[in-house]
């Protein structure tokens, strides 16, 4: 952000749930952070929409969204090249076989950007264009659109 800006969004989300939206937790366990709150903020948006299902067509009815990759899962990366460093070589056998073990495969899909998209148009029946914008780090700025 430039020195002379006065925009600035410091926050930090503390105590919500995706039950919150009413959506069963453990079904989204392995999705990321990013994707259950933009699926909570697209059902409050389609709820105060007064999109009721069935009453309109779902072949009209898309999404489009702007997501970066989602949430790493730092802490087993960083256990996986530990097991698998020999000095300054890095064993890849070892680093893949720590890999299988320790990542869970859901968890590592759910870092595609297109994700959040996915399970919202799956939430709502959303058969038309489904789309994710993904730009490079920095190079928008809110407001400058």
């Amino acid at each position: 952000m430039p020195a002379n800006s006065r925009r600035a969004f410091p926050s930090e989300v503390k105590g919500w749930d995706i039950g919150d939206a009413g959506e069963d937790p453990v079904r989204w366990k392995h999705r990321g952070r990013h994707t259950r709150f933009a699926a909570g903020a697209a059902k409050q948006a389609v709820n105060d929409s007064g999109l009721v299902e069935g009453k309109y067509d779902p072949t009209r009815f898309g999404v489009y969204l702007g997501s970066g990759e989602g949430q790493q899962d730092f802490y087993s990366f960083t256990r996986m090249m530990s097991h698998a460093l020999e000095g300054e070589n890095l064993d890849v056998a070892a680093f893949t076989r720590e890999g299988l073990e320790t990542l869970h495969p859901m968890s590592e899909l759910e870092q595609e950007p297109h994700m959040p998209a996915s399970h919202m148009a799956s939430m709502f029946n959303a058969q038309g264009p489904n789309a994710n914008c993904l730009t490079a780090c920095g190079r928008q700025q809110p407001g400058d659109w």
